[in-house]
């Protein structure tokens, strides 16, 4: 075989190796024979982004806010209560449970009667053992307390004996509500007139010696159970 028949013979086997194989991208320079491209429909896209931006909005903090103006309150769905801040509310934080309005669905009118004209087992039968509301009239006309109690005389109470503001409790509660300026029970009773500024507040009277005090300016009522005792822990709001 001379040296042009070698030549021709390589360059048509080089043609033909040319042939079979699958021309390449310029761009595709890891393309070999048998792999496969995957394509994503661009609907499958919009579906995805879609789905994020609906998860987005439904979950998104501003519904949440969005559904309290609309329903005119703070719902915690943990404990199923409507919660009240003292920004929101009256000064006070806690969780406020929704009651049953349906014992007053039928009631056209609020009932009132004079405090002689009921018994106890009228009261109860009729009233407080079914939730209806009554107006019981004159039932504090004759207790010291109408006339007696008033800031200086829990201003004199509190400070006859100096361990009384001092007693710690768990049940001693006590609230300023929006009186910043007052942060405790003995700030109360430090200023020098209730009249100098708007206050407000609210205690649970925890101190026994308080308790007895207040016990002689009042009575049991004559249409509550003569089995009932007074609370042994009063509770005092007073503002101006």
């Amino acid at each position: 075989m001379t040296c042009g028949e070698m030549l021709r013979k390589r360059k048509n086997s080089t043609e033909e190796s040319e042939q079979k194989t699958p021309a390449r991208d310029k761009n595709a320079q890891n393309f070999f024979p048998g792999d496969k491209v995957r394509v994503v429909r661009l609907s499958n896209v919009i579906w995805l982004l879609l789905g994020l931006l609906i998860g987005s909005i439904s979950g998104g903090p501003w519904l949440k806010e969005l559904e309290d103006v609309l329903n005119g309150y703070r719902w915690n769905y943990l404990d199923r209560c409507i919660l009240e801040t003292p920004e929101s509310g009256y000064g006070v934080d806690f969780c406020r449970s929704p009651v049953n309005c349906d014992t007053c669905r039928d009631v056209r009118r609020i009932d009132e009667v004079h405090v002689s004209d009921i018994s106890w087992e009228e009261f109860y039968s009729g009233y407080a053992d079914i939730g209806r509301p009554l107006i019981i009239r004159n039932a504090t006309l004759h207790w010291p307390i109408m006339t007696q109690l008033n800031f200086e005389w829990l201003k004199k109470a509190y400070l006859s004996d100096p361990e009384i503001l001092d007693y710690d409790d768990k049940e001693c509660w006590f609230n300023n509500y929006k009186s910043k300026h007052l942060t405790s029970l003995r700030s109360v009773f430090r200023m020098g007139s209730p009249r100098e500024r708007d206050w407000y507040v609210g205690w649970a009277v925890c101190q026994p010696q308080i308790a007895e005090k207040l016990l002689e300016l009042y009575e049991r009522p004559t249409f509550l159970h003569p089995d009932s005792t007074p609370p042994k822990k009063p509770w005092i709001f007073i503002g101006w």
